[in-house]
């Protein structure tokens, strides 16, 4: 038997409401903890980064960042179309994104210790490559997903009500 203060017997709306306030807390807690690490990283003398790792992280930021973009329009009518096709196609960019930018990253650790331990130089501009390249083929998949977009009617906000997205239908 569920009481007055149980989640069971609250309103769809009430618990929709919840669901939406918890992803957002989640999803600024990660914007903002992975935007300290970063700005720490960059203005601390004493602290070494490669520009691979700067690349790895900002590319989660990224991510976090893209789930944040229609916060005010997740209730209600649907947000504006600009905004919901921009956060449809940073929604599948990043984890592409992420996910090359993770790669690159291994890449990079695993030269920079075949150079120490085979006793070899490493090119500067293969770290250039890495942490360059999974922006660039990002931004290729960002300009196809909105080529993509023959018809507005299929941006729309999620039925979580959490982020835009590109509805397609099989025929």
């Amino acid at each position: 038997m569920a009481t007055t203060n149980s989640i069971v017997s609250q309103e769809p709306a009430a618990i929709l409401r919840a669901q939406i306030i918890a992803f957002n807390v989640f999803a600024l807690l990660g914007l903002v903890w992975l935007s300290a690490v970063l700005i720490t990283a960059a203005t601390s003398p004493t602290v070494r980064r490669s520009k691979v790792w700067f690349a790895h992280l900002g590319a989660w930021t990224a991510y976090s960042l893209s789930y944040i973009i229609i916060i005010g329009w997740q209730t209600g009518p649907q947000p504006p179309y600009t905004v919901c096709v921009f956060q449809a196609g940073l929604i599948y960019t990043c984890p592409p994104l992420a996910g090359l930018a993770g790669l690159c990253f291994l890449i990079d650790i695993y030269m920079n210790l075949s150079a120490v331990l085979f006793d070899k130089k490493m090119s500067p501009r293969w770290s250039v490559f890495l942490a360059v390249f999974p922006y660039v083929f990002s931004t290729c998949v960002f300009i196809r997903v909105l080529l993509f977009v023959e018809d507005p009617t299929t941006v729309q906000r999620h039925i979580s009500h959490l982020y835009c997205h590109i509805t397609t239908t099989t025929e």
